[in-house]
């Protein structure tokens, strides 16, 4: 495939990644494992906000690489996020490719955690290395065209997390980061 046609595929997959969760919140019918409980029924604290957001840290290279845990995502992770979690499984797995990640840091930023209902949003300063592998040998890493670095590669960024409470379980359902 070449590269227009790649980029192609990607605009396809998230045009219809944001039509599913447009179509899911915005819809007649919600899904039954979209379905929240009541505003006001156990909030989150920033503590576990961030408790969750190291898990997530903690679990990126199993779900990023072999063996590209489903089961875990789903626990850990709803919405936005789950949908582009399985958009770089299958990309990762049709090229023989994952990540490695190591060395995770969260820091909350002062002020930055609110919480609405069953929507909760904190931005964070987050730091890992990262190390990207393509058939069992160093690779340069698809998202980082700027820097060429391959393995223990130490990243910092600010990063807004949006977290939803789904059943009784708080999980993230996006992230930006600059």
């Amino acid at each position: 495939m070449g590269l227009g046609q790649n980029k192609a595929a990607l605009a396809w997959i998230a045009g219809i990644s944001s039509t599913i969760i447009t179509g899911l919140v915005i819809g007649d019918k919600v899904p039954w494992w979209w379905k929240q409980t009541k505003a006001g029924d156990g909030g989150i604290t920033e503590q576990q906000a961030v408790e969750t957001i190291e898990k997530y840290l903690d679990s990126k290279t199993a779900l990023y690489g072999p063996p590209f845990e489903r089961r875990l995502a789903y626990e850990l992770l709803s919405g936005e996020k789950l949908i582009q979690l399985g958009w770089w499984q299958t990309y990762l797995k049709s090229r023989s490719s994952e990540f490695r990640y190591g060395s995770p840091k969260v820091i909350p930023i002062s002020s930055s955690f609110s919480v609405n209902g069953n929507e909760a949003t904190i931005e964070v300063v987050e730091e890992e290395t990262v190390s990207f592998y393509s058939n069992g040998k160093p690779a340069p890493r698809p998202d980082d065209k700027q820097t060429k670095c391959m393995t223990n590669c130490h990243s910092k960024r600010r990063t807004f997390y949006a977290l939803t409470r789904v059943g009784e379980k708080w999980k993230i359902s996006d992230s930006k980061w600059n």
